[in-house]
């Protein structure tokens, strides 16, 4: 979140980990909306 300190922390492996949690939510959010069907 620190603009001015980019290599203050881990935003690649923070990245990474937002993008799974993101894939797995959109995965159960397809299956809720085909369960839903």
């Amino acid at each position: 979140m620190f603009a001015t300190k980019p290599s203050a922390g881990r935003p690649q492996k923070v990245t990474d980990r937002e993008r799974r949690l993101i894939k797995l939510q959109q995965l159960r959010d397809d299956t809720c909306s085909l369960a839903d069907l």
